[in-house]
């Protein structure tokens, strides 16, 4: 939903998953159980520049890319050597054209779920 603001300025409303995501964090953080166990933050950024022989019109002919990959693991040892992991990563990043933005990536990544003993993985 787009909705117009003074100097015609257009934002767009928050995705659903925008709010799921902020509350994961807010139940991270707060949780004393969660955050006492072994967890990790790190992530992945990359960029690239190229270079076209045949442009649009009006468009610049190098396009770069850049974004960002944020991925936060958790792990927790359980009895009898159970272990349980998660790992979940989230997409941001822009490709821009000359001046101007031309795709914009914001996506879920990747999200898997793991619980292994001696018998099972």
């Amino acid at each position: 939903m787009k909705k117009r603001f003074l100097f015609y300025k257009t934002i767009t409303a928050p995705s659903p998953f925008y709010f799921v995501k902020e509350l994961f964090f807010v139940l991270l953080i707060s949780n004393a159980n969660i955050a006492a166990q072994a967890y990790s933050l790190k992530g992945q950024m990359w960029g690239s520049l190229l270079r076209g022989n045949d442009p649009p019109t009006g468009r610049s002919n190098y396009e770069e890319s850049w974004g960002y990959i944020p991925t936060l693991s958790f792990e927790r040892n359980l009895i009898n050597n159970s272990v349980i992991d998660l790992e979940w990563a989230y997409k941001i990043g822009k490709v821009y054209s000359g001046d101007y933005s031309i795709v914009t990536l914001d996506a879920p990544y990747r999200i898997w779920f793991r619980y292994s003993s001696d018998r099972i993985e």
